[in-house]
This record gives structure tokens, C-alpha cells and sequence, in this order.
């Protein structure tokens, strides 16, 4: 598996593009040599700003991207009287990596200071380990081991971050929105719930699975660089880290964590 920080280069790289661009551009305005001896001058020009104002009003992103996360989610549970015995279960499914959508927009309350609000939605299907010891038809205390591969399960996540955001203008062309708040999940997660034998074996004749949807408040802070390709419109990079802790007693541990690091890339319209 690739890692997060490998999968990560590619946002990194842009961000760095954003920065050196806007160096280069700085760097450009080069000192005027001195006058001559004697030769009056003129006043001279005030200092360039490092930053400039925002003067746009409204602005409108949309963007593709991904959602990084590897997470092991753990059920187990157990049946009474199976041929004078109990058998036993237990299952292990792995969240990884999803795709993601994000629409996002805000306005400008106060100089470089805006408010924004936007919608992301995540889903992932996965796999489930399921791991049974079913107790012998005739020998008592001689288990029976089984297992199945459960597919089809599914992790949906929506989200809604309200953010406070301040714009930094690099130049005419590139500037980075800083932001942060917080973040409403839904999250929608199959899981495995159990089993049951079939009759007169010591095997698994089905197992069963079920779901559950809740909400949760967390935060998310993130930075998105814009580059314009004509005056009202660009393309632009984001990286953000939304998260939050859900309580799900349905699972081992009693608790997962939901969001996770988000690289997006997409467009940016500003009115």
C-alpha cells in the first residue's frame, strides 16, 4: 500500500509552486541603480507590500480529490447452545483511502476576513474477515474453525464545515485562503453482526450484516491555493484535515474516528 505521505507529494508540490511563483514574482522588482553625484531625485517610491488587499466579494470552489485513512473497525460476538456448546465469531474489516467530492462558497465580511460554508461527501466500499469456531456435531470441546470473506460493505461520510477564512492576495494572479471551524458529520457504516450455523454441521450457514447512521461535531482547518487562468476564474489545490470521534458501541473499542486528511483539486470562480 502507498503511503500517506507519498500520496501527499503531489499537493506538497503544488503548494510549493504556489510559494515560488509568488517568490519569483517579488524578487523581480529589482532596486533602481543610484544618480549620478549632484543629479537631484526623485522621492522615492514607497515599498512594494509583501501582501496585497482581497478585493474580491464572493467566491465559489469545486473540487475532486481524496480522503487518506486506514482503519481497522472489529466485531465479535457469540451463540448459546450449539450442540450443548457456544460458538464463537469474530470479524475485522479495513477503511482505507476514498474518493471525495466538495462544494464550497463564502463572502467577504471585512478586509482579507470572509465566512464560508461547504459540503463534502466521501464513501468507500471495503471487506470483511469473518473468523467462526463451531463446536462438533458429536465430540464435545473439538471446535470447528470457518471462515467467510464478506464484501459489499460500505462507509459513506457528508459533511458540512462552516469556516472562517482569511485570503492572502500573493499576487495579481495566485493567492492561499487559510481557514478553519467546524464540521458536521453524517456517517453511514455497514457492519457485521453476526451468524448462524447450519443445521446438523459444524459449519457457517450465513452471515448477517447490518448498518448504522450517525452524527457528529468535529473541526477541520485547511489551506487552498488559487492560481487565476482569466480574471474571474481558476484552478485551485486544497489540502485540509477534518476530523472528529464517533461513538459506535456496535464495534470493538467502542469508538472510531471519522474524516481524515482530504487533497482536493478543482475550480475556483470569484465574483
Amino acid at each position: 500500500m502507498i503511503s500517506s505521505r507519498t500520496r501527499l507529494a503531489p499537493l506538497a508540490g503544488a503548494a510549493l509552486f504556489l510559494l515560488f511563483a509568488s517568490t519569483t514574482d517579488l524578487s523581480a522588482q529589482t532596486t533602481p541603480d543610484p544618480p549620478p553625484a549632484g543629479q537631484q531625485t526623485a522621492p522615492a517610491a514607497p515599498a512594494p507590500r509583501l501582501f496585497s488587499a482581497w478585493t474580491d466579494r464572493l467566491f465559489v470552489n469545486v473540487s475532486l480529490g481524496q480522503q487518506w485513512m486506514n482503519q481497522q473497525l472489529r466485531t465479535s460476538g457469540s451463540i448459546a447452545d450449539v450442540y450443548e456448546e457456544t460458538a464463537t465469531w469474530e470479524s475485522s474489516s479495513e477503511v482505507d483511502d476514498s474518493q471525495l467530492f466538495d462544494i464550497a462558497g463564502g463572502v467577504r465580511l471585512w478586509k482579507n476576513l470572509a465566512f464560508g460554508a461547504g459540503f463534502t461527501r466521501t464513501s468507500d466500499t471495503h471487506t470483511a474477515d469473518f473468523d467462526a469456531l463451531i463446536p462438533d456435531t458429536l465430540e464435545f470441546d473439538s471446535p470447528h474453525a470457518d471462515t467467510r470473506t464478506i464484501e459489499g460493505l460500505e462507509r459513506e461520510e457528508t459533511i458540512i464545515h462552516l469556516s472562517a477564512i482569511w485570503m492572502v492576495p500573493i499576487t495579481g494572479r495566485i493567492d492561499i485562503a487559510l481557514s478553519g471551524g467546524p464540521s458536521f458529520f453524517n456517517v453511514t457504516q455497514d457492519y457485521v453482526a453476526g451468524m448462524t450455523v447450519t443445521p446438523g454441521e459444524s459449519t457457517i450457514a450465513d452471515v448477517t450484516t447490518s448498518s448504522f447512521k450517525r452524527s457528529v461535531t468535529g473541526f477541520h482547518i485547511a489551506a487552498d491555493g488559487t492560481v487565476r487562468v482569466i480574471r474571474n476564474a481558476g484552478v485551485g489545490f486544497l489540502i485540509r484535515y477534518a476530523t472528529a470521534k464517533l461513538d459506535t458501541p456496535e464495534l470493538l473499542g467502542g469508538t472510531i474516528d471519522v474524516g481524515g486528511f482530504q487533497g482536493l483539486a478543482g475550480v475556483r470562480i470569484r465574483f
